[in-house]
């Protein structure tokens, strides 16, 4: 019997920086500063169990003229153990771009608010030890005419600037939606963005075809440009109403314990995917938005409760996320970036209907089971 084998992804071998495949831990509430950022320690033991190559804060509540011990003490206790650090500002919704530039929203929060303060606040964490700048959500011209490209693109050649001063291989991170594909090949090719995450596990249906052509496109939009797929599954649209785009058919407007269901699937999918990884924070024990606490101090007490719960049982949220993160398709040498192959109507995906269920190995098969949208 003969099989037909699609190619949707072909392997990349150009130079393996660190960015490429890398498992990023996400803090994303703003409200850290100094004093929370000291307190932080439990947060980096618990991305290092869970096989993290970097952790991603938010210290927006942070002085950069008096404060910076605290941010070099956390990124210095990171690197020892071998964890990069990201760290996000609000500079592609807000200040530079509109159309909430100079406003104080959820977006832009605690000492963030000045443009020009940006710029200073990117180059002080990059002295400080950062491996990154992460810009959060770009909103596409196309939604308002306040978003002005031409100045983000500016405020990027200058972040590379200064990455290339201050460190390393050193990357730039932003969110934008899969929609509007024009925009997001702009960010790829003319901003560089290293870790550009689209939305395209957002957009789908809850059907095979569905997935696989989402996941194909996303994949053939950053092959074109030699940059690496990087995937967050929860929608952008949680941090703003008028990001959604309610038309009712996505894979999350279900009920709250069907919703946790597929996002289990679809994260335990993700996982198997090339290319690097966003996970939030709470994320890997299954927690929703709905029930985290905004304080992510508490938060981490909590995931760290039910974390050692999980990691005994097979097959749960967490020890699905760490047996990914150690798994050694991820840190052998040469198995990095794998080509991912598809037949009609097959994805790599788990049993939705089976909350934890593990994720395939690189290169295997599990047929996801159709399921009406909504």
């Amino acid at each position: 019997m003969t099989t037909t084998t699609t190619l949707v992804h072909r392997p990349y071998d150009g130079p393996e920086e660190w960015w490429r495949h890398a498992l990023v831990y996400e803090i994303p509430s703003p409200t850290l500063g100094a004093a929370e950022l000291d307190r932080t320690a439990p947060i980096i033991e618990h991305a290092l169990y869970l096989g993290m190559d970097a952790v991603l804060i938010r210290p927006s509540l942070l002085d950069v003229d008096t404060e910076m011990d605290s941010i070099r003490r956390f990124i210095d206790k990171a690197g020892e153990q071998g964890l990069r650090t990201i760290v996000r500002i609000s500079g592609a919704l807000g200040p530079i771009t509109g159309p909430y530039a100079k406003q104080t929203t959820g977006f832009v929060t605690g000492l963030e608010g000045s443009a020009d303060d940006l710029l200073r606040r990117s180059e002080a964490y990059l002295r400080a030890g950062a491996a990154g700048i992460d810009l959060g959500t770009i909103v596409p011209p196309q939604i308002t005419s306040g978003i002005r490209l031409d100045r983000l693109s500016a405020y990027c050649a200058m972040l590379h600037g200064q990455l290339a001063e201050y460190v390393d291989e050193g990357i730039i991170g932003a969110d934008v939606t899969a929609d509007y594909p024009e925009s997001l090949r702009h960010h790829l090719q003319d901003d560089w963005v290293h870790h550009l995450r689209d939305d395209c596990l957002t957009l789908t249906r809850w059907n095979a075809e569905s997935l696989t052509s989402h996941l194909t496109r996303s994949l053939d939009e950053h092959d074109r440009f030699g940059a690496p797929p990087t995937w967050r599954f929860l929608p952008p649209h949680i941090l703003s109403e008028h990001l959604d785009p309610g038309d009712g058919q996505r894979w999350y407007s279900v009920d709250h314990d069907e919703r946790l269901r597929r996002g289990l699937a679809l994260q335990a999918m993700m996982l198997a995917l090339p290319g690097s990884l966003y996970l939030r924070q709470g994320d890997e024990i299954a927690l929703s938005d709905s029930d985290k606490p905004t304080a992510p101090l508490e938060l981490a007490d909590m995931v760290a409760e039910h974390t050692q719960v999980q990691s005994s049982q097979f097959g749960s949220p967490a020890a699905t996320v760490r047996a990914r993160g150690a798994c050694a398709s991820r840190v052998q040498p040469g198995l990095r970036a794998p080509g991912l192959r598809h037949r009609p109507g097959v994805v790599p995906a788990p049993d939705p209907r089976l909350p934890g269920a593990g994720s395939p190995g690189r290169g295997q098969h599990l047929r996801l089971p159709c399921h009406s949208a909504g």
